[in-house]
């Protein structure tokens, strides 16, 4: 279990310490008031600091999404919120909150999408480099008289190749709306608890897509990365085998 928090306080939490668990259910949620929080999940890694709630974007799913980790001596304040009926009251309630919560999603949901397209990217690079060197490998044995031995993790990644990922419509509005300066975000969500309500539904309602469009290049990135060097028969160790037999061909001939 992480470590247990007094309820409704200013809370001092060491560096190191687990703040909430992923997938331990939610009981409460906190504001970060200062220091910096990691926010751990498969194929995710994020910090988050002042201003910013942890936990708040749990609530629909009832478990924790992430494990929250101090990053160094980090000061919260933690409110006893396990339910988004409850959050709701208070985002009707307290204006202060309404615009620092809107606020403060906008910015996570840029971070996401952020380390979405750094996935996207960072898979479609490794899988034209592998493609590449994968053909080249299998030209060269061909050319030099060397029957390639095939490589079964990419063999099977090309019989399921990737398909592209689709984010939902709205996910640029609230990455645009986060560039907006911060008063200005603040205020305009403070005005209004319809409003300020509204955006967080629509908000909510993004992390599940984002979290699993990282997860599904991640899951691509490991598989790739499995077929290049981390599996027993793998590109990288192919490649040395062929090199070493080219070698030793070119010895035997000057041999004769």
């Amino acid at each position: 279990m992480a470590e247990n928090l007094n309820m409704n306080g200013t809370e001092h939490i060491p560096k190191g310490t687990v703040i909430f668990r992923e997938e331990e259910p939610v009981q409460s949620v906190a504001l970060v008031l200062k220091g910096q929080v990691q926010l751990a999940a498969k194929g995710i890694r994020l910090t988050l600091g002042s201003g910013n709630f942890l936990g708040m974007y749990d609530l629909t799913r009832s478990v924790h999404s992430f494990s929250y980790k101090a990053l160094e001596d980090t000061m919260i304040c933690r409110l006893p919120i396990s339910k988004w009926e409850q959050a709701e009251k208070v985002l009707e309630q307290q204006k202060q909150y309404r615009g620092l919560y809107v606020t403060s999603l906008n910015f996570f949901i840029a971070d996401l999408y952020q380390k979405f397209v750094k996935l996207q990217d960072g898979v479609r690079q490794i899988g034209e480099f592998i493609d590449t060197m994968y053909a080249l490998y299998m030209q060269q044995g061909q050319q030099y008289g060397i029957i390639p031995e095939k490589i079964p993790s990419l063999e099977r990644i090309w019989e399921g190749e990737s398909q592209a990922y689709t984010l939902p419509e709205l996910v640029p509005y609230y990455v645009a709306s986060s560039k907006l300066p911060l008063e200005v975000q603040k205020n305009y969500f403070c005005g209004s608890s319809i409003v300020a309500l509204r955006h967080c539904k629509e908000q909510m309602e993004l992390f599940p897509a984002l979290l699993d469009g990282c997860r599904y290049y991640s899951e691509w990135m490991q598989r790739y990365l499995r077929g290049m060097i981390l599996d027993e028969k793998n590109l990288f160790a192919f490649v040395g085998k062929m090199a070493l037999r080219l070698k030793q061909q070119g010895t035997s001939e000057s041999r004769k």
